[in-house]
């Protein structure tokens, strides 16, 4: 009897050792992989968040409660709004996955990148949940690694861009020097002279839309996911591609998508766009056809679909990009999103940018698909999920409600812009005070803060633009401020409402939009 009882104790023994030591190699292995752990109690909403889960962020142990809520305070507020609907469709059932990656607050007060994957355990006979386990994986370095491969791809890409953008550069700076050179000769009529203007006017509208082109593809912030629109989007790319090609290649762009919301980085977007089209042009040496076209997918492409990653019962948009090139034999095809993987020769390509493209897709809930032969060309599907659910903001602003004259501030260090714009809202009944510094802003402003609106450069010798309305709005709530720049601004919609901006307008700005911004918004 005793030696069935030791016999039982020494198997039990055996078993919690044999426990101890699978305990000890998975804290080895998330030790490793530096993941945190949490186990979260639906029903009760109770957390437990492990030590790494601290600790790989730089907290103590429990320095924070374990719950949803502390968890909500650390995400970036742009990443959250990104992944309450993410959330709430995998908790209902809708997806069966949630693999998501965001910023999160260090207790140093920097970003981290997470990765967090959650599987949910437990479902009451109703399909609710009651209990979800998830993992959180620091990726940061991956993050910063992604962003450099990104930097050397765009570089790279306006390598490629950068003689047929010049080109066209020089071509419009030389229409306006020779209409400028033959106006002022007065060698001409007044319908001559009209149509050298025009001239002008176009050359500078055309030179401004390219520009804004690059300035967006050329960013250098990181990813950062938003509901952005598709078409601009692909218009902005296509501004680009456009310059680069032989006039032996033809553009046809067809757009029959309606107008459309994801949820992406559109300078990556871009990115992939403009290495896909710079392909179709190197794969059509003697010219051709680039036929860049948008549509929303029949509902039988999904029963069609082949593609067991990506369910395309959910909303998408098709951006299609074909070539009437050399195409691809069957054996290439199999390999081209492949990393490292190129048909060109040593030193004129990467192998990278069709692996990267695929990436990109891929982390946007969409895919590529290539359609090819030899001797046909070839088309690319990118298939990406449309945003079904949005909040707009809704521009502000008001109408012309009395004719009394208004005061506008302009602020700019560029005398031959600032007297354009003084002269250009005098002609239309403007008071207008002119100065070249945010800090003689900042001073006449407290002398008499009866403007009606300030007309603020974004870059300013000394304290700049976003500074100095910063300072404004702390003294003044009602002021009213437009910001005129010539690069994007990457400040969110609620940061510039906080500092009283009413409008970011990109330089350089035609006359009747300026005058019809300002009256908008000294009025209002």
């Amino acid at each position: 009897m005793n030696q069935d009882i030791n016999a039982s104790t020494a198997i039990s023994n055996e078993e919690i050792k044999a426990l101890r030591l699978k305990a000890e190699r998975l804290d080895l292995a998330m030790s490793i992989v530096n993941e945190g752990m949490y186990d979260w109690d639906i029903k009760n909403n109770a957390m437990f968040f492990d030590e790494r889960y601290y600790t790989m962020a730089g907290y103590k142990v429990n320095e924070f409660p374990a719950s949803f809520d502390e968890w909500e305070k650390r995400v970036h507020h742009e990443d959250l709004e990104n992944l309450q609907p993410i959330i709430d469709a995998y908790l209902s059932g809708k997806t069966t996955k949630y693999d998501q990656e965001f910023r999160f607050s260090r207790k140093d007060g920097g970003w981290m990148w997470i990765r967090a994957r959650v599987k949910i355990t437990d479902r009451d006979k109703h399909g609710t949940p009651l209990r979800a386990v998830g993992t959180h994986s620091d990726i940061t370095s991956l993050k910063l690694a992604e962003a450099r491969l990104l930097h050397t791809q765009k570089m790279d890409v306006l390598g490629r861009l950068a003689g047929g953008i010049a080109h066209d550069f020089n071509n419009m700076l030389g229409a306006i020097r020779g209409s400028a050179s033959l106006l002022r000769e007065h060698r001409c009529d007044r319908v001559a002279f009209d149509k050298l203007l025009d001239v002008i006017t176009h050359a500078v509208d055309s030179s401004s839309s390219l520009n804004k082109s690059l300035l967006t593809f050329s960013r250098t912030d990181t990813t950062n996911k938003k509901n952005i629109n598709f078409r601009e989007t692909i218009e902005n790319a296509v501004t680009l591609i456009q310059h680069s090609l032989e006039k032996n290649i033809a553009i046809k762009t067809d757009y029959r998508a309606e107008k459309t919301l994801i949820n992406a980085d559109s300078s990556m977007l871009e990115n992939v766009i403009i290495n896909l089209c710079l392909n179709a042009r190197d794969a059509m040496p003697h010219g051709g056809e680039l036929t860049i076209k948008t549509y929303n997918p029949c509902p039988a492409a999904a029963d069609e679909n082949e593609h067991t990653s990506v369910q395309l019962s959910q909303s998408h948009v098709v951006l299609s990009i074909a070539d009437t090139g050399t195409g691809i034999d069957e054996a290439t095809l199999d390999k081209i999103f492949d990393p490292f993987f190129t048909t060109k020769a040593p030193g004129k390509g990467t192998g990278l940018g069709l692996a990267s493209a695929f990436s990109a897709i891929h982390d946007l809930g969409g895919y590529i698909e290539v359609v090819s032969a030899v001797g046909l060309g070839a088309e690319f599907k990118i298939f990406i999920p449309v945003v079904t659910d949005c909040f707009v903001l809704e521009k502000e602003g008001g109408s012309l409600t009395s004719q009394k004259q208004k005061r506008v501030l302009i602020v700019e260090d560029e005398p031959l812009v600032s007297e354009v714009h003084q002269t250009l809202l005098s002609n239309h009944g403007y008071d207008c005070i002119v100065v070249s510094s945010a800090e003689q802003c900042l001073e006449t402003y407290q002398k008499t803060n009866d403007f009606d609106l300030i007309l603020l450069d974004l870059r300013l010798p000394g304290m700049q633009g976003l500074e100095c309305a910063e300072h404004i709005s702390r003294s003044d709530k009602a002021a009213k401020i437009i910001i005129l720049s010539g690069i994007q601004v990457s400040q969110s919609n609620e940061e510039l409402k906080a500092c009283c901006i009413k409008a970011v307008l990109a330089k350089p700005i035609s006359n009747t939009a300026l005058i019809c911004e300002v009256t908008r918004w000294a009025y209002s």
